[in-house]
């Protein structure tokens, strides 16, 4: 690393911009999760140049980028870089709702659910010559929700894969008192289809707790919700059913 480009003038001038307008990215800027910042203003990007965000471990996340050149093809890299290692995301841009510009490879979107929280970093690729200017989008895609067995016997999760592609969710349970009952359990669920995964056996009687599902699909990939039924596994009667939800976030 070159550190006198750290604290040149122009880097300097660079940060002041960033935090004075947090919704704005230059090439190797910072990108604010839940944010739809864009380079403008005669700002370009060029191939290789990186962008960084934060992340936090086990949970999931999708970055799209879009030129606005004629002919634009602007791609990310499918690797991220953390101190400590790599990480390889899945690319997405194919899958509904569809973003490629050209090309098969769905490139220009990334999926992806970090092992470790920390500052990550994604290269771009594939920018015109001379440049373009680019439009990033990273959002969190984690879903979260709750369970109750206190109220009703059976609590399902379940998971509908709204795209045209498998998805794969992680699925978490925590108890109220922090114990983890389902660790990050591996759903794959086909395009168009339905699965659903047993949390009351899993959390015990009386219980109640977070659910959290990550998933390498773009945002709004899966849609989800904890249905609560009373009964018996032969007569049963749905009691309430609970969506669940990303965070709050402004694109």
């Amino acid at each position: 690393m070159n550190t006198g480009k750290w604290f040149s003038k122009s880097t300097f001038a660079l940060f002041a911009f960033l935090f004075a307008f947090p919704q704005v990215v230059f090439a190797a800027g910072f990108v604010t999760m839940g944010s739809s910042p864009s380079v403008e203003g005669g700002s370009t990007v060029s191939s290789g140049q990186v962008f960084s965000l934060q992340v936090e471990a086990d949970r999931s996340y999708a970055c799209t980028v879009l030129g606005d050149g004629t002919g634009t093809n602007l791609d990310l890299s499918d690797t991220l870089s953390y101190s400590g290692g790599t990480l390889t995301g899945r690319f997405t841009g194919n899958m509904t709702p569809v973003v490629t510009e050209e090309g098969t490879l769905g490139d220009n979107r990334l999926s992806f659910t970090p092992t470790v929280s920390g500052l990550h970093t994604m290269t771009l690729t594939n920018a015109e010559s001379g440049g373009e200017n680019a439009k990033i989008e990273c959002q969190e895609t984690t879903l979260y929700g709750g369970y109750n067995t206190n109220v009703s016997d059976f609590n399902f999760l379940e998971l509908l894969n709204t795209t045209n592609d498998t998805v794969t969710a992680l699925v978490t349970a925590i108890n109220f008192d922090g114990t983890v009952v389902i660790d990050q359990q591996s759903v794959s669920i086909a395009a168009n289809r339905r699965a659903d995964v047993d949390i009351h056996t899993a959390a015990g009687a009386n219980k109640f707790g977070l659910i959290m599902v990550s998933h390498n699909g773009p945002f709004g990939a899966l849609q989800g919700r904890v249905s609560m039924y009373s009964g018996t596994t032969s007569s049963f009667t749905l009691d309430a059913s609970v969506d669940l939800n990303t965070r709050e976030q402004v694109l």
